[in-house]
């Protein structure tokens, strides 16, 4: 499998020690470190590279020490836990657990334990202990990402403190005391052979302020620190460069090997340093991984091509991005890297699931979901684990196993953050332009659908002026028929009988034609009444929208200029045309 020089943002893997440059000093005073200390705290920025510092370099020189010293090195387990989620989450006291189940067999010659523990309640030192020989002896645990113990409930914290100290502090628990004596020669032998362990935990420099809360039972967690700080330019040159040279037998590179050209080295450095203010500083591992990343892909894609004056594939100052912009250019670059009609949805699925944002305090962090929780609450955006897996492999989003047998999800890093909630904020911006574009053309089509059901009154009262048209050709033929049956009368008397019963049908008639007349003038009254509101709706919200205020009051005066006569139209012409005349003006 191919593999990339530079990992971009997340962290690199004990996999990718061997392109792990400029950090040989810091994986050395960490080790002698951790060899002297029995609890240390390795801090620093997010960005630094606290994660890369122990996967690629701190873990595979503490194996490398153990094996040089057939086992009597320290024995590193590593393990980290993401935020804590309701019914998804397990304990950190669990997690340690299955990492030393998975990583240590158990010591047969441990047996005895048994009796003096219930295994579904045993504490962390039994665990430890059952699984103590000569190779084993020395352990040091690594918890990276230490921040997000804190979100866990107070009752799993406390369980977390008091295991974690009883297994640093403890030689031989109570209850084996007491009765140590009755033990055998071997089994007393076996508990007084000392179970040294370590503990190295990782924490963001701007939340190391909450290792305060475990100083009850773990009163030296303060005591030993090591800062972990931004490259130094020289530290920064051999992450750079030495990278691309690198030819491994055991390992086939996506890209071919290459080299940087002195000048564009010298620029990646500059931009790297200048931070606000124009104050110069250290680098941070996090970005330089970002423009590498970026620089490898133009190779791999054969957007640098060998220059005659080069040896080597040479990256020249011209091949460099533009880091004014580096986070956001990075999220945009890797959302682009996808088929274009899954962008959205990977928007939704990062944006809206995989961050809490706190708008009152202008914070935000990273959630880890699980993929099957993340697909369900997000099925509607067609969001799907095939579409995790390439935000995956873009390195926009990182996953861990959990206890439900699958995977957590989680942003790649800190950095990306608020990149992300910009985005998002534009993503946004761009939905409500179109959900109001939508409700103009509802209101639009609303328009329509009254303007249809005027002219089907309209239609109305021309049929009843045509029934009062043909009752009144009836009546006066009545009035002939009346005259007529003066000469004869019987002949008279009948057809005045049925004049007047013509009569009572076109009064009937009348009097319904008048009432159809009567509910058009009322509908169109209410109609009018409805465009005078949707206008001042329009004229009077946060960003008055004047061509739509307009059309409804054009539409408005059409209405009121039908009834001159009508004193409530009347009324309400001047107020529509003194509006209409605003409205104008405004949009000129």
């Amino acid at each position: 499998m191919k593999t990339y020089r530079y990992p971009g943002v997340k962290p690199f893997s004990a996999a990718e020690k061997d392109v792990f440059f400029g950090r040989d000093s810091d994986i050395e005073n960490l080790c002698d470190l951790i060899l002297l200390e029995e609890l240390i705290v390795l801090f620093g920025k997010s960005g630094h590279g606290k994660s890369s510092l122990l996967q690629a370099g701190v873990i595979p020189e503490l194996e490398r020490l153990y094996i040089r010293r057939s086992g009597k090195g320290f024995f590193p387990i590593y393990m980290k836990w993401g935020n804590f989620v309701e019914n998804q989450s397990i304990s950190p006291v669990e997690v340690i657990f299955q990492k030393l189940t998975d990583a240590i067999p158990i010591n047969k010659q441990a047996s005895f334990l048994d009796q003096f523990f219930k295994l579904d309640s045993a504490p962390l030192w039994y665990h430890f202990k059952i699984r103590q020989n000569i190779a084993t002896n020395k352990i040091v645990l690594i918890f990276d990402q230490f921040e997000t113990f804190f979100s866990f409930p107070q009752r799993i914290q406390e369980e977390f403190k008091i295991q974690l100290s009883e297994l640093l502090y403890t030689e031989i628990p109570q209850n084996l005391r007491d009765r140590f004596d009755d033990l055998q020669v071997e089994e007393r032998a076996f508990l007084s052979e000392k179970l040294e362990i370590k503990v190295l935990v990782t924490i963001r420099s701007d939340r190391i302020s909450l290792l305060d809360q475990l100083k009850d039972y773990l009163p030296g967690i303060l005591a030993k620190r090591y800062e972990l700080k931004e490259l130094s330019k020289e530290q920064a040159r051999l992450a750079v460069v030495s990278p691309a040279q690198t030819e491994l037998k055991n390992r086939v590179f996506a890209s071919p090997r290459f080299n940087y050209h002195p000048d564009a080295v010298e620029k990646i450095l500059q931009l790297l340093t200048q931070k606000e203010k124009s104050r110069q500083a250290g680098i941070e591992a996090f970005q330089l991984q970002i423009i590498c990343q970026y620089i490898e892909e133009k190779i791999i894609r054969g957007e640098i091509l060998p220059r005659e004056e080069h040896n080597l594939l040479t990256v020249l100052v011209d091949d460099l991005p533009d880091t004014s912009n580096v986070y956001e250019e990075y999220y945009q670059r890797q959302l682009n890297r996808l088929p274009e009609i899954l962008r959205l949805a990977a928007q939704v699925a990062i944006e809206d699931g995989l961050i809490l944002e706190d708008a009152e305090k202008n914070e935000a962090r990273r959630l880890s979901m699980d993929s099957d929780l993340l697909v369900q609450q997000f099925s509607n955006q067609k969001v799907n684990k095939e579409l995790l897996q390439l935000l995956e492999d873009t390195f926009l989003l990182r996953r861990d196993t959990n206890n439900l047998g699958g995977y957590n999800y989680e942003i790649s890093h800190d950095n990306l953050i608020f990149p992300i909630l910009k985005a998002k904020r534009l993503r946004k911006n761009i939905e409500e332009k179109a959900d109001a574009e939508r409700r103009a053309i509802k209101a639009e089509q609303q328009i329509l659908e009254e303007t249809a059901r005027r002219e089907e009154a309209e239609k109305l009262q021309l049929e009843a002026e045509h029934q009062r048209s043909v009752a009144e050709h009836r009546r006066r033929r009545a009035v002939i028929l009346a005259l007529l049956a003066v000469i004869l009368m019987l002949f008279s008397f009948l057809m005045g009988i049925v004049a007047w019963r013509q009569r009572q049908i076109a009064a009937k008639e009348r009097d319904k034609a008048e009432d159809a007349l009567s509910q058009v003038k009322e509908a169109d009254w209410k109609d009018l009444n409805n465009m005078r509101v949707n206008a001042d709706a329009s004229l009077t919200s946060s960003t008055p929208d004047y061509l739509v205020a307009l059309s409804a009051l054009e539409q408005a005066l059409r209405i009121a200029v039908k009834y001159p006569d009508d004193p409530r139209f009347k009324t309400a012409l001047p107020v529509i045309y003194k509006k209409i005349e605003l409205c104008k003006a405004r949009i000129k």
